[in-house]
């Protein structure tokens, strides 16, 4: 999760990569993991600039 949240820190300057990148660690992290990077996504104000699924283009 530490990579993650390395990862999501470098990109989220942009919303369209840190959206990205938050879908691609979702995948990969069991439930309790993903739980904690949403937190985690929560507390550094990181989440509410994730692009919601319905506005990503196909």
């Amino acid at each position: 999760m530490k990579y993650y949240q390395l990862i999501l820190r470098k990109v989220s300057f942009d919303k369209v990569l840190l959206t990205k990148e938050y879908r691609k660690a979702m995948r990969h992290l069991t439930p309790p993991e993903a739980e904690k990077l949403r937190q985690w996504m929560q507390n550094n104000h990181f989440y509410d600039k994730i692009t919601p699924p319905e506005q990503l283009s196909a």
